[in-house]
């Protein structure tokens, strides 16, 4: 929808541009003549005016160069609602120097239309489309306009059809085929092809600018549409986007808090690890307990054995005091055995000191290991607690993110189906749009039937009245009346109504009786006769007229066959005089029928071959009409002409041999010449020219060469 959205407004956007750009060029009347541009412009200030052919007609874009062709320069014609209109627009055209224009005053052309026997006789031949009058379109107060520029003009497909619709018109007429090749009235032909990227015509551009209006405001339509199809399409992918949204937001928090609960997982498995170590080491803190009990019972055995041998040590001391004092002599063997037993006990007693420190120190670290291996299995219970919640939650939070995927599948999928119910939607409103329309269109139908079928039932009842008040007074019955005298006569119904018939039909025929009808008859057998007297009259004028007409043919033929070869004549031989050498020779192009033929130019100049007028050069076509203008003056002098820069394109050489033969036939015509050449100027006996002197203050001057010569030779 975008996308198509997307080309729809690029599509738009090149139209406006193009047709803002034809505007442009239409509102300056870009290609006009410079007389009808000022013209159109100024058309708000001139009554009357309507505007030019091109801006009026519309014709089918298959025949828009057919018509180019055939109009020419009518398409710049300048259309007006009446003479006086004309008047002032050429008024414009002189006070501005602005050039000329043609003007088509509406309330003084006349239509040219063809024959309706050459119409039916054309309509059946293969290849005719039509009248350019028939395909064109143009506003309806402007139909003889038109109808003088296009009433006979024949639009044809081809070239071969068109030329066999000439033959059968007799070539009377002009043709135009849809590539645009013309055949002209009297059997010349124009053709071949346009070239390529030429400036469009006005025709052309006002047609492609109308196209492109109506083609712009169905764009608009197209893109409201679209804008709209849009907008709710966007309303609802926001919606689904929103839920989008939402549920991603959902799934990676989720995700988050499983990234967190394996985190933590792991971290309680590594703490549970730590306790498994910890569980091992107070395991072995157990063993060495159990092995430090074993020493203690061993030291504490050792030092029962120690307390034994002091008790016998004190009862051996106990003794030797008693043998002290019993026997004196034997003291000093005493002595030494006493401070041995004294030496003796008193490092068994510092040993003894040291057992009860170390068993002292063992019972603490027994207990201190004993309260870790508890808490350790306390943690551990706490930890295996929590991986089991851990991995529940874990489980659950995994079946939430699983539920969470399938209902983003599922509104993915509610997308899809929405987007399908709004193409199913957009078809059935489409279905329901026509069937309306079906139905407006049946609705119509109906009530134009159940009108006509009133205006039926009012012209039965109407006519029921009529009959009924025919039936009162022309034969003094009733309804009732006359239904009981039918029914009574045992005739048939129709046999009676057909004498009804033959009945009313005599009495009509014989209408009504006429006292004056003896009169009337002669008065009428009497206008009767002077009319008949002027028919004949009329016939043996109009023999007459066809006979001096067809005299006045013959003359005209005899005397334009005369002047046509004296001026061929001419026309060879100054031919080569004026172009210093080469030939030419004038032509006919229907010899057989001299009143509609035309006349062809055919020329070669000094080294080049034999040619038609038309693949001249500029120059050498110029040139050749200069010829053909002295060879007409050589056989039919004529008091003066007029020359307007005739020899303009022509180089220096050339002029000076048009001003020679200027002089050359200033004896028999005066010529008045508009130039800017000096070979012609030269050739001049007086001239004329305009100085300013003065800002803003024109004269004209005169100056006599011939005066000029003498004074110099004198």
């Amino acid at each position: 929808q975008q996308q198509a959205y997307q080309d729809e407004l690029a599509t738009y956007q090149r139209s406006r541009a193009r047709y803002e750009t034809l505007s442009e060029l239409n509102d300056d009347y870009a290609g006009f003549y410079n007389g009808v541009r000022v013209v159109l412009k100024h058309k708000d200030q001139l009554p009357g005016v309507i505007g030019a052919v091109a801006e009026l007609l519309e014709v089918p874009t298959a025949y828009q160069q057919a018509f180019d062709l055939a109009l020419g320069s009518n398409l710049q014609a300048i259309v007006t609602r009446d003479e006086a209109a004309a008047q002032r627009a050429i008024s414009l055209l002189k006070q501005q120097r602005a050039g000329r224009a043609t003007f088509l005053p509406a309330a003084v052309m006349r239509p040219r239309e063809l024959p309706s026997a050459v119409l039916q006789l054309v309509e059946g031949a293969e290849g005719f489309l039509g009248t350019g009058l028939q395909l064109a379109q143009y506003p309806a107060d402007l139909a003889h306009v038109m109808a003088n520029l296009l009433g006979s003009v024949l639009m044809v497909d081809t070239l071969p059809h068109a030329i066999a619709i000439a033959n059968t018109t007799h070539h009377r007429y002009r043709i135009v085929t849809t590539a645009g090749d013309i055949l002209n009235p009297g059997g010349s032909l124009t053709g071949g092809q346009v070239k390529q990227g030429r400036q469009a015509s006005p025709l052309a551009r006002s047609q492609e600018a109308r196209h492109l209006k109506v083609q712009l405001q169905t764009l608009v339509e197209t893109l409201k549409a679209k804008q709209a199809d849009l907008t709710a399409l966007t309303k609802k992918e926001n919606v689904a986007q929103a839920a989008w949204q939402t549920a991603s937001q959902q799934a990676q928090a989720l995700t988050a808090k499983l990234t967190t609960i394996t985190s933590q997982h792991t971290a309680q498995a590594e703490t549970l690890r730590q306790a498994q170590r910890q569980l091992a080491a107070a395991q072995q803190a157990d063993t060495a307990q159990a092995d430090l009990s074993a020493k203690l019972t061993e030291l504490q055995h050792q030092g029962k054995k120690l307390v034994q041998d002091i008790a016998e040590a004190q009862a051996t001391i106990e003794n030797a005091k008693a043998a002290v004092a019993a026997a004196t002599a034997s003291s000093t063997q005493h002595a030494a055995t006493v401070n041995a037993l004294k030496t003796k006990l008193a490092v068994t007693t510092n040993d003894l000191q040291t057992l009860n420190d170390q068993q002292r120190q063992w019972q603490t670290q027994a207990r201190d290991a004993q309260a870790q291996a508890t808490d350790l299995q306390q943690r551990i219970e706490h930890i295996t607690a929590t991986a089991e919640e851990t991995a529940a939650k874990k489980a659950s939070r995994t079946a939430t993110i699983a539920n969470l995927q399938t209902e983003l599948k599922q509104l993915k999928a509610d997308q899809t189906k929405l987007t399908q119910q709004k193409a199913e939607n957009r078809g059935k409103l489409s279905q329901i749009s026509a069937r309306i329309t079906t139905t407006y269109e049946q609705q119509h139908q109906a009530m134009a039937t159940s009108e006509q079928q009133a205006v039926a039932l009012n012209r039965v009842k109407l006519g029921l009245d009529a009959r009924l008040n025919t039936l009162a007074e022309d034969y003094q019955l009733t309804y009732e009346a006359a239904k009981e005298a039918v029914t009574a006569d045992h005739a048939p119904i129709p046999e009676l109504k057909s004498k009804l018939k033959l009945l009313k039909r005599g009495i009509d025929e014989l209408g009504p009786v006429n006292l004056n009808a003896i009169d009337q008859f002669k008065e009428v057998n009497e206008r009767y006769e002077f009319l008949t007297k002027q028919q004949d009259d009329l016939l043996e004028a109009k023999q007459q007229l066809e006979e001096t007409m067809h005299e006045l043919d013959e003359t005209v033929k005899t005397r334009f066959k005369d002047m046509f070869d004296q001026t061929n004549s001419a026309f060879e031989a100054i031919f080569p005089q004026m172009f210093g050498g080469g030939h030419a020779h004038l032509s006919l192009t229907n010899p057989d029928d001299l009143l509609a033929t035309g006349i062809e130019i055919s020329a070669q100049p000094p080294g080049k071959k034999l040619t038609r007028l038309s693949l001249l050069s500029g120059g050498e076509r110029a040139l050749t009409a200069i010829v053909l203008l002295f060879a007409i003056l050589k056989v039919r002098p004529v008091p003066f002409s007029i020359l307007d820069e005739v020899e303009a394109s022509l180089d220096d050489v050339n002029v000076n041999r048009f001003g020679e033969f200027l002089r050359h036939y200033a004896s028999a015509t005066q010529f008045i010449v508009i130039t800017h050449r000096h070979g012609t100027m030269v050739a001049a006996n007086v001239l004329y020219g305009v100085t300013m002197q003065e800002s803003g203050v024109s004269r004209i001057m005169a100056v006599s060469l011939d005066q000029s010569q003498k004074e110099a030779i004198n």
